[in-house]
């Protein structure tokens, strides 16, 4: 049947859905949620069983459970905080219990006196006397004769986050108005379109709640396919760029050689082989250049700035923060000055006549290599002849100042470096379109660092070896979660500081976080790298860059804090010579016992590949990177850990359909691989 006027189309605005009025298609939009697909897809996170409702008689201690009840005896307590807690006692009939719900309005409390009929879901605990009692429920008080309304009572009923203020019940009964509204005629990637329908009615309106967990799975392998297919498509288009060919030579081999203190690795020597043919080749490179902490990615990076160099060429490599560029300049200028590269450091801290002086030089041609953060994408930047771009720990900047400084040559070679080990899965999802570069081994001369976890009560004797460590003349890094002290019970950087000044007495301490002057932070981390500071409490400003040899010990506070992940970077601060390592993982007093477990991944393994995993699988890919601004697409419907692994097979699926000229369009997620309405 042709779709009529009636009809609601996945790209309609949600203002077109019966019952949604201006004002809430303006919060539906502001949460996101713009068109019907995008309403469509806020699933539901779980089921209620409500074929047959529990009774209060049948509870079992610590079972959730789902009742019909009516409440009465409703009291409202305001609390130190401000916040309301809220007791009433439920009945169903077969007996009756207290249910308390925490940091609710007034509002909340006066629909539950109305006398209206709820279901409740939770499991039963015990009260301050023993007793049985349900604590903060999800609620959804039933409008007259609701309990019976076969769209939120005698079913298996989809059960919604909030959102836009609009409550699960009115939620259920709008999306029961777009399915019955919803044309059957749209574009599907991985199914026909009917299956895709089915799907959406089984997903929010299931026979059981397995259909349900059916119907999302072909949703998960529409949503991979569309994301596969816009990573294959990206890749295309990449390397279909020219690019500036950079021809390396005997005489470029030698001065490498020259340049370099100590032999590369063999997988620095293979990842060189890598960049080298990509900068030869005549096309543009798109490589990304991974490695474990320690792994001496900055050496592969700097022979290829010295390639671009030799070129005739210029070449730029951002960093995230000011510590880091000043460290990277300071590593390349001893690195390649000898070769006769020119080099600069820009950064926000250079104003007036000098950055004036710089851009001019940069915009003749006069500097080679220049080395900054974001300040290297302001339109004053213009380089003469930009061949190279060098963008380290890529996830940590917006894509929005990755794409300026791509533009700022013809069509630049371009090499993301991180240091952040991402499991295989999720770098595909992050860099698919990218070429992979993998430095797996670490330098001659490296000392592993021996990891424990440690309880609070091992603290005095923690900082006492921290002092003797500094006695022998080497260093120590102590780092915190919170530069102040706040609601959240973790160690701040001046409390701490004062602490291991009582307990390592007569030693210099620093400290260091992001809120100091660029120029006081210059000058602890110089300090503490000459040996005039011997012990440097610090945020984690520390996690990446600094490059401190004699830096031995690392004590990291309330450790349940940070992502191992995050934990592993902090932790490669220290082991960068041949002086044995120390870092203890001091736990706070509140801390669980999983989360102790979690942390003893990190004394039974260095492999930042491995701990990456137990990462991901622990506190999810937003935790992992740090940011939400790392590239990923907003995943919909899949999980961005068990589903991920899918993603590979989706991969190739979407490779050999676009290599057979096929489109792959999908309206419910809003892609079409055609040229003219790409959405990538």
């Amino acid at each position: 049947m042709p779709p009529g006027p009636g009809w609601l189309s996945l790209s309609d605005p949600v203002s077109r859905i019966p019952g949604v009025g201006g004002a809430l298609a303006v919060r539906l939009a502001q949460a996101g949620l713009a068109t019907v697909a995008d309403f469509l897809l806020a699933l539901p996170f779980r089921y209620e069983d409500r074929r047959r409702y529990s009774t209060i008689a049948e509870l079992a201690w610590g079972t959730p459970a789902t009742l019909l009840v009516r409440f009465g005896g409703v009291r409202s307590f305001r609390m130190r905080r401000g916040t309301l807690r809220i007791e009433a006692v439920a009945d169903d009939g077969t007996g009756a219990l207290r249910v308390v719900w925490h940091n609710r309005y007034p509002s909340f409390a006066q629909a539950l006196q109305s006398g209206r009929t709820a279901a409740i879901y939770g499991a039963p605990v015990a009260g301050a006397r023993g007793e049985m009692r349900i604590e903060n429920p999800e609620t959804e008080l039933f409008e007259e004769g609701e309990e019976s309304d076969p769209l939120h009572s005698g079913r298996v009923v989809p059960i919604y986050h909030r959102a836009a203020d609009v409550a699960s019940r009115r939620w259920r009964t709008l999306v029961r108005r777009v399915l019955d509204a919803l044309s059957p005629e749209f574009a599907a990637a991985s199914a026909r379109p009917e299956d895709i329908l089915r799907a959406l009615e089984d997903v929010h309106f299931p026979e059981e709640p397995e259909a349900g967990a059916r119907a999302r799975r072909i949703l998960v392998e529409e949503e991979l396919l569309v994301m596969a297919a816009r990573i294959e498509r990206k890749r295309a288009r990449l390397h279909e760029r020219p690019g500036i060919r950079l021809v390396a030579d005997s005489e470029l081999s030698r001065a490498a050689r020259d340049a370099l203190p100590f032999p590369l690795t063999g997988a620095q020597k293979r990842a060189v082989r890598e960049i080298a043919a990509d900068l030869g080749s005549g096309k543009a490179m798109a490589r990304l250049l991974q490695g474990d902490v320690g792994s001496g990615k900055t050496v592969v990076a700097a022979l290829a700035l010295l390639l671009a160099a030799r070129n005739r060429t210029q070449a730029a490599l951002m960093a995230p923060t000011e510590v880091l560029a000043e460290q990277h300049a300071a590593t390349l200028v001893r690195l390649l000055s000898g070769a006769g590269v020119r080099l600069a450091l820009l950064t926000g801290r250079v104003r007036g006549s000098p950055r004036r002086s710089l851009l001019a030089a940069l915009s003749a041609g006069e500097i080679d290599v220049l080395v900054g953060t974001h300040a290297l994408v302001e339109s004053p930047v213009r380089f003469r002849k930009l061949a190279l771009v060098v963008v380290d720990e890529q996830h940590r900047f917006g894509v929005a100042h990755r794409s300026r400084l791509f533009r700022k040559g013809a069509s630049p070679h371009v090499l993301v470096m991180t240091a952040t080990p991402i499991p295989r899965s999720l770098a595909w999802a992050i860099y698919g379109e990218l070429d992979v570069s993998i430095l797996d081994e670490k330098p001659p001369g490296r000392s592993p660092v021996s990891t424990g976890v440690r309880e609070e009560a091992s603290r005095e004797r923690i900082y006492r070896f921290a002092a003797e460590r500094v006695a022998a003349g080497e260093r120590v890094y102590v780092v915190v979660p919170a530069i102040d002290e706040g609601d959240r019970d973790v160690a701040a950087t001046s409390e701490t500081a004062a602490r291991v000044a009582a307990l390592a007495p007569g030693i210099r301490i620093g400290v260091l976080h992001g809120r100091l002057p660029p120029p006081e932070r210059e000058r602890v981390l110089r300090d503490f790298a000459a040996g005039r500071v011997g012990i440097l409490v610090s945020t984690t400003v520390v996690e990446v860059g600094v490059d401190v040899p004699e830096a031995t010990f690392m004590v990291v506070e309330n450790a349940e804090s940070f992502g191992l992940a995050q934990l592993h970077q902090l932790r490669g601060r220290v082991g960068r010579s041949s002086r044995r390592s120390w870092c203890a993982l001091v736990v706070g007093r509140s801390a669980t016992e999983e989360a102790r477990q979690r942390l003893r991944v990190l004394e039974k393994t260095s492999d930042g590949f491995v701990i990456a995993e137990k990462d991901l699988e622990t506190r999810g890919p937003g935790d992992l990177l740090g940011t939400r601004q790392s590239g990923i697409a907003a995943m919909r419907v899949a999980d961005p850990i068990r589903d991920l692994s899918r993603l590979g097979e989706a991969r190739r699926a979407a490779n050999d359909r676009l290599s057979r000229g096929e489109t792959i369009a999908s309206d419910l997620f809003g892609y079409s691989s055609a040229p003219k309405s790409e959405g990538s």
